[in-house]
């Protein structure tokens, strides 16, 4: 019963990205398996609602889209607003966009346990609006966002309808964030989940942890390179892995910058939300005919992991690249298909629950979203099909976006986090002991108070266990050559402790 009730909470968890909500109008896809079911709804029309920029969604059990937000409001399937759910935004900057949050990975929902959502959204105060006000609004499209809050949903209210029980509540104040790239991921515990929201003024990610009761900001992780950060870049995005042990970012320039032609990858800890293992890929620069010059295509849109983890795909504003981790080398996917002037650009990437990769377009009123059909596959092998994903009703075009969803699916990992819980550690004697160096690349030396024989465990950051021995004595070298270079959690009498290697 036990496994039946988990295997069935994970079943419902999966469904929430099942279907997407996209374009001007509202037009919604379910992914069925090696299915597209498609729907048209009109929810929204030019001056009221469009999804085609700021736009996410969360959906039920059925995997039915349930909630949805442009990228400032909470809306139903219907185009009525949730119970509450209107303008959870800085009332100036709403009146100034109108229509729609314009950026990738603005806002985002995460489920936790007892139908409680939470929907967390980056905007603009409205003393940094005044404080930046000029006659043609320019640096309104230059200047960065400067706070991050979330509402509560309760899905159980009105009779299954939902409410907003809280609005805007502060997770961020008087911080200069960029308005794209945030992403989240689930905890190792399978039920919590972790926040990154990139700094417009620095090399820092935002670490916030999301929990059944709170949301609560922890910590900076410092990026190891400057991303030349001048705010209000609205492009780029943020993406981890299928397994959550990854993460890549790309966040451009409009400027010819060195930031505007690397991405940065890095290991990341689903129990600790810790970062480690750094890189910097620099791309290979491409060059495009635009009228009678040859330019360099220097700007960055989206970026995406292939299912496996493999391979990197990221977009230009002309071009579509993979890039494969195992041997470091790069491939053109995609560049364009007519002259520059007449191009539907690229734009933000999304890994949908059937295993495909989509990609929106930019300028001009596209009505289709192109594909890479077999993203696992090296080269050309990963068929990329040309806005092959289209509309099939008038009245429903402009495909700019993707929408932005974190992987719903992913559950705890294996084994768990240590220590779990205070309860479950209660009773158990907890061991004084310490390790050093660290990081450590040959021997490891243990240091503890106790002499009699104890176990030590190690474990990688998926929780599984990648080595066993028995201490002796109150101090031992443990030989750690053998293992890949990363990070691992060394358990011993009911403590953990985070190791380094190198």
């Amino acid at each position: 019963m036990i496994w039946l009730c988990v295997a069935l909470v994970a079943h419902s968890q999966s469904q929430y990205g099942q279907s997407w909500l996209i374009g001007v109008a509202g037009y919604s896809i379910k992914f069925d398996n090696n299915t597209i079911l498609h729907d048209t709804n009109y929810i929204g029309y030019l001056g009221q609602f469009e999804f085609r920029w700021g736009n996410t969604n969360i959906c039920n059990t059925n995997g039915d889209i349930r909630y949805i937000s442009e990228g400032y409001s909470i809306i139903h399937p219907d185009g009525s607003f949730l119970d509450n759910g209107d303008t959870l935004e800085y009332l100036m900057w709403t009146n100034y966009s109108i229509c729609c949050g314009k950026y990738s990975q603005k806002s985002i929902f995460l489920p936790v346990e007892n139908d409680k959502i939470y929907y967390i959204n980056a905007n603009m105060s409205d003393s940094m609006f005044i404080n930046n006000d000029d006659t043609n609004n320019i640096n309104h499209l230059l200047f960065p966002y400067d706070r991050l809050t979330y509402s509560v949903i309760d899905g159980q209210a009105n009779g299954g309808l939902g409410k907003v029980t809280q609005r805007m509540m502060p997770i961020l104040e008087n911080k200069l964030l960029e308005r794209s790239t945030m992403n989240a991921c689930r905890h190792g515990n399978g039920k919590d989940w972790w926040l990154l929201k990139l700094a417009a003024d620095s090399n820092d990610l935002y670490c916030i942890r999301v929990t059944q009761d709170s949301v609560v900001y922890e910590r900076k992780l410092k990026l190891p390179f400057l991303f030349n950060a001048t705010g209000g870049v609205n492009l780029g995005q943020l993406q981890f892995n299928n397994a959550g042990t990854q993460l890549v970012l790309l966040r451009p320039s409009f400027e010819p910058v060195d930031s505007s032609y690397y991405m940065l990858t890095a290991d990341f800890d689903r129990c600790y939300g810790t970062i480690s293992n750094a890189k910097k890929i620099k791309f290979p620069k491409q060059s495009y005919q635009f009228i009678s010059l040859v330019k360099e295509d220097s700007v960055g849109r989206g970026v995406a992991f292939s299912p496996n983890g493999r391979f990197i795909y990221y977009s230009g504003v002309y071009y579509i690249m993979q890039y494969d981790q195992w041997d470091g080398t790069f491939y053109k996917v995609a560049e364009m298909d007519t002259i520059a002037a007449q191009f539907n650009l690229y734009n933000s990437l999304q890994l949908a629950p059937n295993g495909k990769i989509y990609i929106g377009h930019y300028h001009g009123g596209s009505k289709q979203f192109s594909v890479i059909d077999n993203p696992d596959e090296k080269g050309a092998a990963c068929n990329f099909c040309r806005k092959c994903l289209r509309v099939q009703k008038v009245g429903f075009e402009i495909f700019n976006n993707v929408p932005h969803l974190p992987n719903y699916a992913l559950g705890a990992v294996q084994g768990g986090c240590w220590p779990q819980s205070i309860s479950q550690s209660a009773g158990v004697p907890l061991r004084q002991w310490a390790i050093f160096p660290n990081p450590a690349s040959g021997l490891l030396n243990i240091k503890r108070d106790e002499s009699e024989k104890e176990k030590l465990v190690f474990m990688n950051t998926q929780g599984q266990v990648v080595k066993e021995i028995i201490l002796k004595g109150k101090e031992t070298k443990v030989d750690i050559s053998e293992l890949a270079a990363g990070v691992y959690y060394l358990k011993m009498g009911g403590v953990v402790k985070k190791m380094v290697k190198e």
